[in-house]
């Protein structure tokens, strides 16, 4: 504040138009300080944001391994149970089924269809 007083000494203003200088300088100063002190909150927003992203991302990394562990499983468990079902049909089949059902094997589009016949093979 000295020097800023050493100035208007040396300028030869009024008394008026020191005060509105000085005034203009002190609006300045906390304008200055309020702008320094957004952007510090800014910056530790960004930073914040940016750590809570990068949780979200790995949090989908996670649900996406689950999702694909998930579908490994029902997969594997779904043809473990059509091996089981098939294993079990084909048990009780005589030689001649069999090889009937062999015969007719990629003529089924579903296996409820295989199942059918495997059924009616059985009768």
């Amino acid at each position: 504040m000295y020097n800023l007083y050493k100035e208007y000494l040396e300028s030869g203003e009024t008394d008026l138009e020191y005060f509105d200088w000085l005034d203009n300088q002190i609006l300045l100063r906390s304008r200055d300080r309020k702008i320094e002190e957004a952007n510090k909150k800014i910056k530790e927003i960004r930073q914040r944001t940016e750590e809570a992203n990068k949780k979200y991302e790995n949090l989908i990394n996670e649900i996406k391994e689950m999702i694909d562990e998930t579908k490994e499983s029902i997969i594997k468990y779904s043809q473990l149970k059509f091996h089981e079902d098939i294993s079990s049909s084909i048990n009780t089949l005589s030689k001649n089924q069999i090889f009937d059902l062999l015969d007719h094997l990629y003529d089924f589009k579903e296996f409820d269809e295989l199942k059918k016949y495997l059924q009616n093979l059985k009768i």
